[in-house]
Parts: structure tokens; sequence; C-alpha cells
């Protein structure tokens, strides 16, 4: 095996093409195997570009997130500013009053609708999902797991009791 190192672009080339087989599904105990020889390296610097190509992986899908969001968080901040002016425009205009309304309420809901669509890209909203068992009935939660549940928050609820049906 060689003792010398790769220089830093031969590091990345050899990462991006680690990364590259680990996309198309090859085990990492095959990708040892073959780079290994190929590149005449030991099996820890092997793993080490398994190591790598996951972070370059992740840092990859993190920026592409990151710049994503920008670009929809820009669009949608773009387009409740054009309904802002469109707003003041119409309550300069010398639209009848009833028109006016009319057309205030529509930028309104737009804008509401906006803003809740900007609220659900900041993860301000949490959405809620309804669990189902076996059969598609939804799950009901017994006196137990509640009496579990409130024992692991340090709090107690008030237990009721609903009469059976006979």
């Amino acid at each position: 095996m060689s003792k010398k190192q790769c220089k830093k672009d031969e590091k990345l080339r050899r990462v991006q093409h680690v990364a590259h087989w680990m996309i198309k599904g090859h085990s990492s105990t095959e990708i040892v195997k073959n780079i290994s020889q190929q590149w005449e390296i030991t099996e820890r610097q092997a793993k080490n570009y398994i190591r790598f190509a996951y972070d370059f992986m992740y840092e990859d899908v993190v920026k592409k997130t990151k710049d994503s969001m920008a670009f929809h968080q820009k669009a949608r901040l773009t387009r409740y500013q054009e309904l802002q002016l469109s707003m003041a425009k119409i309550h300069k205009s010398s639209m009848s009053e009833k028109d006016k309304y009319s057309a205030i309420l529509q930028i309104e809901k737009q804008l509401l609708e906006l803003l809740k669509d900007m609220g659900k890209l900041d993860g301000l909203y949490v959405e809620k999902k309804e669990l189902s068992g076996p059969g598609g009935e939804a799950l009901q939660i017994t006196g137990f797991v509640i009496n579990e549940i409130a024992a692991r928050n340090g709090s107690e609820f008030q237990k009721t009791r609903t009469k059976k049906k006979a």
C-alpha cells in the first residue's frame, strides 16, 4: 500500500466517485474492497472515503434544500409585496366604495393564504396526522397508555369513566 497522500482535488474526485457508487446501491463492503485495490489504500482509508462521501452527499442535500427554501420564501415575499401595493392602489382609486370593498376583500383573502403558506414553509404549522390501526379504524388510547404518558410527563390526567352500552 502506498504511503503518499493524494492532493485535495484528487481527494474530492475520489469522494465524488465513492458517493456515486453509494447512490447506485453498492454496499460499503463492496466499495471498500474495490477502492482499496484500485487506489492502493488501506481498508481504514477506504472507510474514511465512505464517511467523507456521506458528509459530501449530506452537505449537498442541505445546500440544495436551503437554496430551494430561499427561492420559495423570496417568491412569496415578492407576491406579498405586490398584493400590498395593489391594495394601496385600490384605496387611492376612484372606484365606488362597494367595488373597493370587494377588491380589497379578494386581496386580503390572497394575503391570508399567502401568509399561511409562508408559515408552512417556515415550519410554524404542524400537520395533524390521524393514526389508524389494522382495518383502518382509528386507534384508541387506553387508560394504561394515558397513565404512562402522564407519568413520563410528570402530570396527572383526570380520569373519566364512560358507561358501556348494553
